[in-house]
């Protein structure tokens, strides 16, 4: 039985590296997709859906390429392209067009991180939001350290040392954990995912001081909230 369940196991490991490789070649042509957004320039990305032909569970990463061509802009999605095709890098997945697709989001960050955005949440109107600049900084860490060595890894990880140095001085709030936006003082549980995903230490004062404060003030009836709706209670917005 142990024998079995090892190589069950072992196939599973297996095609789950599988899944990365080709989930890391639509990360790629996504990053050509967002090319223009770098440029601030306008393209017609269904010429690229044509191009590029995605199933039906692909839509919705197609969609915020749409949505970027249509004028939402999000930063955060740059920083999670790095993290995937990162990961598929460690896992020896990633080829000549994903490493050019990584050179794109990371310059695409470079260039536009200061810039207001859509975030996560995709709101209106832009801001600058914590969590847009930590998840960017989170995937040039780790594509930094899937090169390991050269000009480019050095340049991205110097890159994402400032983000976090910027972020903490106008985005952390006087309790010590980080605040939604600059001017948002508020927390946010995608905030969460910095220190998750790598841009700081999960164990960093600034990581443990939002997760207790997510606990105290966005969890209620074994629901996690994604931020405080204003004035109103948690639960009568979208969780």
């Amino acid at each position: 039985m142990r024998e079995g369940l090892r190589q069950v196991s072992a196939q599973l490991s297996l095609r789950g590296v599988e899944l990365l490789g080709e989930q890391a070649r639509r990360a790629a042509r996504s990053a050509v997709a967002l090319e223009p957004a770098r440029r601030l320039e306008p393209a017609p990305l269904l010429l690229e859906r044509e191009r590029h032909p995605e199933p039906a569970e692909d839509e919705r990463s197609l969609a915020r390429c749409s949505a970027i061509w249509s004028g939402e802009f999000q930063l955060d999605a740059f920083g999670e392209v790095l993290l995937l095709l990162a990961a598929a890098a460690r896992h020896g997945r990633l080829d000549s067009e994903g490493w050019r697709a990584a050179q794109r989001a990371a310059a695409a960050i470079l260039e536009r991180r200061r810039e207001p955005d859509a975030g996560i949440w995709e709101l209106d109107p832009p801001s600058n939001w914590t969590h847009s600049r930590l998840i960017c900084a989170a995937g040039l860490r780790a594509i930094s350290a899937a090169i390991s060595s050269g000009r480019d890894s050095a340049r991205w990880l110097a890159a994402a040392d400032a983000i976090v140095a910027q972020s903490s001085r106008p985005a952390l709030h006087p309790s010590g954990r980080w605040q939604r936006a600059p001017d948002d003082r508020r927390v946010d549980a995608s905030l969460l995912l910095a220190g998750l995903r790598g841009a700081v230490p999960a164990d960093d004062p600034r990581s443990v001081e939002t997760c207790a404060a997510v606990e105290r003030e966005l969890a209620a009836d074994f629901y996690c909230y994604r931020y405080r709706p204003g004035e109103r209670p948690l639960g009568e917005a979208a969780a």
